[in-house]
């Protein structure tokens, strides 16, 4: 397994270089749980640190160290002003990184981008409504605002009325 702490000493190094000014991270964390995402940025209560965990699936020794940096300069570019989001600050600072130090960060990256090859998304389906009808299935994978209240929908192919909720896995929530 990578380096971590080595990995991420580089990062704020090369974002240093950059002159980007981002937040204080009090904690780094190994995240040997996500399925679904390569990294994460909290706030903290106290609203003046952060916290960021990456994915352990980045450091493995087969992956190109590029990989899980940059992640981690993704995560950080988080800690900047008004860069919370994924919105238009966040991407000039990107883009900034980018440019300057050879890097691809974007909002989203597929496993293959990320030198993890064999691997398809599998999408966990728990929930469906059903439209009563023409019998389209719409299928979710959390308890989102149509599962519980598929009465104020309409069918997007027949505008029929939605119904029918039900657990596609036999689990009951």
């Amino acid at each position: 397994m990578k380096d971590f702490d080595k990995l991420i000493e580089t990062c704020l190094s090369e974002l240093d270089k950059t002159g980007i000014k981002y937040g204080n991270v009090t904690k780094w964390e190994i995240n040997t749980r996500a399925k679904k995402r390569w990294g994460q940025c909290r706030i903290l209560p106290n609203g003046k640190s952060f916290e960021i965990s990456i994915s352990k699936r980045l450091l493995d020794d087969a992956l190109p160290d590029e990989s899980a940096k940059s992640t981690i300069i993704h995560e950080l570019l988080h800690t900047c002003k008004g860069c919370r989001n994924h919105g238009s600050e966040w991407k000039k600072l990107a883009s900034v990184v980018n440019s300057e130090l050879g890097y691809n960060i974007k909002r989203c990256t597929s496993p293959a981008e990320q030198g993890i090859f064999g691997e398809k998304a599998v999408k966990q389906v728990k929930y469906a409504v059903m439209c009563l009808k023409c019998g389209k299935i719409y299928e979710r994978e959390r308890k989102s605002k149509l599962i519980k209240n598929p009465h104020r929908y309409r069918c997007g192919i027949c505008g029929g009325k939605l119904g029918a909720m039900f657990p596609t896995d036999d689990k009951k929530s």
